[in-house]
């Protein structure tokens, strides 16, 4: 078989199976904080029980922080675990990169990138992810859209602990 062929069929496959669709989602918020002040609170991968009143406990399993590679659980404040791995960790461009290896979200091939950048006199924060939803959450009823929801809510609840720590400062 030529090796195009192969390719298409490949590809037609993944459409078939749902796989090659990637939702996506992008938050950002704008504070009154220079990108510095913020990336000090954000930019520590194991850090977010610091800043995202989702979050109980994160520990680094393998690896060490902010170099990637790491590994990290996590655990909720309802008791969700999730386990992530840093791809890209970038202190001076105020960026890191991540995908979730486990978790209970409805979402497979999750990656995701946190930045912050200049915005005016304070800093713009994106959280950005792109996944897809997996056949076993559709046939429970989770689509794109709800999955999509699900996704930015946690994202936007970061943004508002994040906005309650730099008040707090």
């Amino acid at each position: 078989m030529h090796r195009s062929t192969r390719t298409l069929l490949v590809i037609a496959s993944l459409f078939a199976a749902g796989l090659a669709h990637a939702a996506k989602v992008s938050e950002s918020v704008v504070v009154d904080a220079a990108p510095d002040a913020v990336w000090k609170i954000v930019g520590d991968f194991d850090g977010l029980p610091g800043w995202h009143p989702a979050v109980a406990k994160v520990d680094i399993v393998k690896g060490s922080n902010n170099t990637p590679g790491a590994v990290r659980d996590i655990t909720t404040k309802d008791n969700a675990k999730l386990v992530e791995t840093l791809l890209a960790y970038n202190a001076k461009g105020h960026s890191m990169k991540y995908r979730i290896d486990q978790s209970p979200l409805p979402v497979a091939g999750y990656v995701s990138q946190l930045k912050v950048a200049p915005a005016g006199k304070g800093s713009r924060i994106t959280w950005s992810s792109t996944f897809s939803v997996p056949a076993a959450a559709k046939k429970d009823g989770v689509t794109d859209a709800k999955a999509q929801e699900i996704v930015a809510g946690i994202y936007t609840g970061g943004f508002e602990g994040l906005k309650a720590k730099l008040a707090a400062k």
